[in-house]
């Protein structure tokens, strides 16, 4: 999977993180905790709710390990 740039190594807020979860599910048609994980250096229940935040909107469906 090739990484998609993003414009800042700061911390990234909810809203960032949840566009480019969506980003990933668009082109792929899959998103994993672990790659929101390692891309943005947050926990593994953070990556979980960023990744349910998405679900919410009706984008996925959650499955082990991610969407």
């Amino acid at each position: 999977m090739t990484p998609i740039p993003i414009a800042s190594a700061a911390p990234a807020l909810p809203a960032v993180r949840q566009r480019y979860a969506l980003e990933l599910l668009r082109r792929f048609g899959v998103v994993r905790c672990h790659e929101l994980e390692f891309r943005f250096g947050i926990s593994e229940a953070t990556a979980r709710r960023d990744i349910d935040a998405v679900v919410r909107r009706g984008y996925g469906e959650r499955v082990y390990g991610g969407v």
